[in-house]
């Protein structure tokens, strides 16, 4: 089963942290993602991928996370770092990283529409 199957994904309201839960276990936070400094207002799995994840806020950042490599399952505080980030020119308000076009993830910001190359 791959690990998006089996974790929820949350960002709580006015929240600069990703929350994901093992719906297995839904008490214990499966792990944390500390790497926005303001509210996230979106997150998208990968289309193609199990394994990776994005997320989008209000500090104008696009963050892409890889969930898998050693220790997969990490203790609440115990920091990963994205492997990718964007910076861009305003607070990111909704992202899509669609199936027909794995490669590609749409941002928009600023009343603009932007197209990142993954």
């Amino acid at each position: 089963m791959c690990i998006r199957d089996r974790v929820s994904t949350q960002s709580t309201w006015e929240s600069n942290k990703v929350i994901i839960v093992d719906i297995r276990f839904p008490m214990l936070p499966f792990m944390e993602l500390t790497g926005h400094t303001d509210c996230v207002n979106s997150i998208a799995w990968a289309p193609i991928s199990s394994v990776h994840i994005c997320t989008a806020g209000d500090d104008s950042q696009t963050l892409i996370w890889d969930l898998s490599g050693p220790g997969t399952v990490r203790p609440v505080g115990d920091q990963l770092e994205p492997m990718l980030a964007y910076k861009a020119e305003g607070e990111v308000t909704t992202l899509q990283w669609p199936m027909s076009n794995p490669e590609w993830i749409c941002i928009s910001f600023n009343n603009k529409m932007q197209m990142l190359k993954v």
